[in-house]
């Protein structure tokens, strides 16, 4: 019974957890009114390939374009959330990149990954329905999701695409480092 019990409470925590308190139509809403583009992501392996292979699952995500083409992608759960979600704080907090040889290093420094498999060269990321256009987006144990290479040029002083800070609706009023 206790064990039926446990399965009972994780299976109710892994399908209610990420959009409880996020209505998705409210949050693509307000991607769109902040001039964001409501987009579909598909995960993909081995992008270094001829024929990459779509995975099961998509992710609905908004993405802020500059005048000068960069970009920012970050899901629509962790923008609109009143409350923080670990990609919102590893934005918003700024943490160092030293000792990080890449976006992809950053993102598991932060305790992320943007990796699909094991390290190696097949390669892997997010994209659009046809397999074009794949970014790598950081993916945190608490399933938020912000683009990887974004999230390293703001840690080091560039916003690509928009600055998140005013544009997440959680307002950081901690102190606390994000480690």
């Amino acid at each position: 019974m206790k064990i039926f019990l446990l399965v009972l409470s994780l299976a109710i925590l892994l399908t209610g957890c990420r959009t409880a308190d996020v209505p998705e139509n409210q949050a693509a809403a307000y991607c769109l009114k902040n001039r964001g583009n409501v987009e579909t992501r598909f995960p993909y392996y081995d992008t270094n390939s001829q024929t990459p292979l779509q995975m099961a699952g998509e992710l609905e995500v908004c993405t802020f374009t500059a005048n000068d083409q960069s970009r920012v992608t970050v899901d629509l759960v962790t923008l609109y959330a009143e409350k923080p979600t670990l990609a919102a704080l590893a934005y918003l907090k700024n943490p160092p990149v030293e000792g990080t040889t890449s976006y992809s290093d950053y993102c598991s420094k932060l305790g992320g990954s943007d990796r699909f498999g094991r390290a190696n060269d097949a390669g892997g990321g997010w994209g659009n329905k046809d397999g074009k256009d794949v970014i790598s987006l950081c993916v945190f144990p608490d399933l938020s999701v912000i683009d990887s290479f974004a999230l390293t040029q703001h840690a080091s002083g560039i916003a690509r695409g928009a600055d998140l800070t005013p544009l997440l609706r959680y307002k950081d009023q901690t102190r606390k480092p994000f480690q």
